[in-house]
């Protein structure tokens, strides 16, 4: 079984799928196809930002190895931090 690349896939799909005109690329795609698409990378920022504040914000282990959780008033304090750097950033401004 031979396996694709991501890029000989997207090569293959822009060949089948792509026409262009002037300045624009066109492609002819479903209305759910365009869905998944955006559903997609909507799924891929919101991972990338749970990642993110996962490695800003990091839950130590306690000596008994579990994880140690906040308390609702700690929960709340770092919620609001996040919300006022994620403010901040030049990616909210996009939404």
């Amino acid at each position: 079984m031979s396996r694709t690349t991501l890029t000989e896939f997207f090569d293959q799909f822009i060949e089948q799928h792509a026409s262009a005109s002037g300045d624009e690329t066109l492609l002819d795609v479903s209305s759910a196809e365009v869905e998944a698409l955006g559903l997609f990378f909507v799924r891929a920022i919101c991972g990338w930002m749970k990642e993110l504040h996962d490695r800003r914000f990091p839950r130590l282990p306690t000596s008994s190895g579990e994880l140690e959780l906040l308390s609702p008033e700690e929960e709340k304090a770092s919620d609001e931090v996040a919300d006022a750097e994620a403010d901040a950033s030049p990616v909210s401004r996009l939404m």
